[in-house]
């Protein structure tokens, strides 16, 4: 029996029976795979090899494959709270023996069909909501993962470039649909050194219930360690801190304000920021929303704290997934927030918490260094993305050379500034971010990743657009949100590697944004504080 190979396994449940004998208990694991491109099931018994033989004796195969073109009709049914099974009905009327689920039953069975229902493999009776239909028996091929397959009236050129397209993004191991494996748990956390885990974030991602212990770890917002008291006292330090930076700011008298159109600036910008930012989320929902006063008061302080930076229109979207990964709830009078790890802090203590992450987000990505200085970083950081898109991509070469509406490549500014956060859903957000969070070059990591969706939106550019800037833009709009995250990252990665050394351009491309020390044009009368 043949090993899979894991990079195929899209999904693997353990626990579930395989019923060909009623007398004989026969476990193992029920796997979807992708294969060259076409979906299957694979059952595998939890039994070593040795025992392989005598379960063939018993006409008990250690195996049972069966590919999604094999299957009509998929049929669940719960029998109770631990129990539910599947059925496979075949295109010739057969039925395959029950495959019996016990571990978290519901829940695996919902992930599995949810996932072939978003592929659109299945759909549903409605008649039957239990049974669900075989509707599309294998995936795209490189020739149309874009959705469409170049016909044969394109001109010859032009097919030229689609196929020479599609042979790098091989080359670059492209796969849709590519399966990741399971994210970082807080066990790996606790048994591994930082760096180890840390490596294995980039590759992986984080649990969603483990992702706010470690990004505090990642901005150096607490220190890596198990003893609590530590932790506490770094917290203590770093809240009288804040209340100090805070208590600065609150000394500025309406007099100040009122001559100071710098400072009017950054309460009028914030504020506005503030009431637009993730209105549709429940978490920023109604006027008089807590997290919304959290978010608006931790940016005020951080403008007057980093003057350099001050503040800039798209912080706020940087800042606003803090809230949503560290606050859980606030008590009735908003006098107390529950935070993840169902600790209560004070409003105080959760902006204190709030702004050094954000502090140390800042620092991490060097996007406090690109704020800064935006018209001068914006040409220094797309120049560095076309380098690495074009030093594998000649067609895209080509066609950003021969357009100048194309060659800034300033549609893809905002996708970095925000690093990407406007142009993914919000779970994969939080997965490209993990692996931005923990690259060895985290300012550059950006880079990276528009170059990656610079390659996989060619098409798009070449067959959809007249090549106009507005054109363009509307295609990336439409086309991110329904890119696979993970083929992005993938990409990307494997654009790391092309430019290691001793690649020519290699220190060109990870070249540090420049730190400006030129402060923000107000007044310094007005920054001067008592203790």
């Amino acid at each position: 029996m043949n090993d899979v190979d894991p990079h195929n396994i899209v999904m693997q449940i353990p626990n579930v029976d395989f019923d060909i004998s009623k007398n004989i208990k026969n476990n193992g694991s029920l796997l979807l795979l992708l294969i060259n491109g076409r979906f299957s099931f694979e059952w595998r018994t939890n039994l070593s090899r040795n025992d392989h033989a005598e379960l063939i004796k018993q006409n008990i195969p250690p195996v049972v494959s069966v590919s999604l073109e094999q299957i009509s009709e998929i049929i669940r049914r719960d029998i109770s709270f631990t129990e539910a099974t599947l059925r496979f009905i075949l295109t010739d009327s057969s039925r395959l023996p029950r495959f019996i689920f016990h571990s978290h039953p519901s829940l695996h069975i919902k992930h599995l069909t949810e996932f072939l229902a978003i592929k659109k493999i299945i759909s549903s009776r409605q008649n039957r909501p239990n049974s669900y239909k075989i509707t599309h028996h294998s995936t795209k091929t490189e020739a149309d993962i874009f959705g469409y397959t170049p016909p044969s009236s394109l001109p010859a050129s032009v097919a030229l470039n689609v196929a020479e397209h599609n042979s790098i993004l091989r080359k670059l191991n492209f796969r849709p649909l590519l399966n990741e494996t399971l994210p970082v748990s807080i066990e790996e956390l606790r048994n591994n050194d930082f760096e180890t885990v840390k490596a294995m974030i980039f590759e992986r991602g984080i649990e969603n219930e483990t992702r706010p212990y470690i990004w505090p770890l990642l901005f150096n917002a607490i220190p890596f360690t198990d003893d609590k008291n530590l932790i506490n006292q770094h917290l203590e330090a770093k809240l009288k801190e804040y209340k100090l930076i805070k208590k600065r700011i609150g000394l500025h008298t309406k007099f100040q304000i009122d001559n100071s159109t710098a400072l009017q600036d950054i309460q009028r910008v914030i504020y506005f920021d503030v009431m637009r930012n993730d209105r549709n989320l429940d978490a920023f929902k109604g006027d008089d929303n807590p997290n919304l006063n959290l978010l608006q008061t931790a940016l005020t302080v951080y403008a007057l704290f980093n003057r350099d930076t001050g503040y800039c229109q798209g912080m706020a979207d940087l800042m606003s997934p803090l809230i949503l990964i560290f606050v859980k709830k606030w008590n009735d009078d908003n006098s107390l927030v529950t935070f993840y790890d169902n600790s209560e802090k004070t409003p105080e203590e959760a902006e204190s918490f709030i702004f050094w992450n954000f502090v140390g987000m800042m620092k991490l990505t060097q996007h406090e260094r690109l704020f800064t200085r935006l018209d001068y970083q914006q040409q220094f950081i797309l120049e560095r993305s076309a380098t690495i898109a074009t030093s594998v991509h000649q067609p895209l070469k080509d066609l950003l050379d021969n357009n100048i509406q194309l060659t800034s490549l300033s549609f893809l500014f905002r996708p970095i500034l925000l690093l990407f956060k406007r142009e993914f859903k919000p779970d994969d957000v939080l997965r490209l971010w993990d692996s931005l969070f923990t690259a060895k070059v985290p300012y550059c990591f950006p880079r990276f990743i528009a170059a990656s969706l610079l390659i996989m939106i060619y098409p798009k550019f070449l067959l959809h657009t007249d090549g106009t800037l507005g054109e363009v833009m509307n295609v990336l709009d439409g086309s991110m949100e329904k890119t696979e995250v993970a083929s992005v990252l993938q990409v990307a990665k494997s654009l790391i590697k092309k430019v290691e050394e001793p690649y020519p351009k290699h220190k060109y491309v990870y070249e540090p944004l420049s730190e400006s020390t030129k402060l923000k044009n107000y007044k310094p009368k007005y920054m001067k504080f008592r203790e």
